[in-house]
């Protein structure tokens, strides 16, 4: 029991040091700015490939884009990167509706009410 759980352990980490590496080898698809320009909500896609075989099995149980919203001065303010059980897509833009950043997830829409992106 104890090495199904240590072994179940490893291939969990695997993948996420195999998600990180396909994250920091993606690339940015479109930005759209807020309506004063105080934020920027920026669409990004993972490359997998990055890591070879792994990186090959390890897409068939994540999403290949996320979503992230900075300050005008550049400050992450959230990230859909890491939400394990959300599966978002890239095939319709994301935007903003008054402060909140819309983007394309496998229940309709998701996003993020910020007051500072006024």
């Amino acid at each position: 029991m104890l090495v199904l759980v240590v072994f179940i352990a490893l291939l969990f980490a695997s993948w996420l040091v195999v998600r990180q590496l396909a994250s920091e080898a993606g690339r940015e698809l479109r930005s759209v700015a807020s309506e004063n320009g105080s934020c920027v909500l920026k669409t990004y896609t993972r490359r997998y490939s990055a890591a070879g075989v792994a990186g090959g099995i390890a897409s068939l149980f994540g999403s290949s884009y996320y979503y992230r919203v900075y300050s005008r001065e550049g400050a992450l303010l959230a990230t859909s990167e890491w939400k394990f059980w959300a599966r978002e897509f890239g095939d319709m833009d994301a935007h903003w509706v008054n402060r909140t950043a819309m983007y394309p997830a496998q229940d309709g829409w998701a996003g993020w009410g910020l007051p500072q992106c006024d």
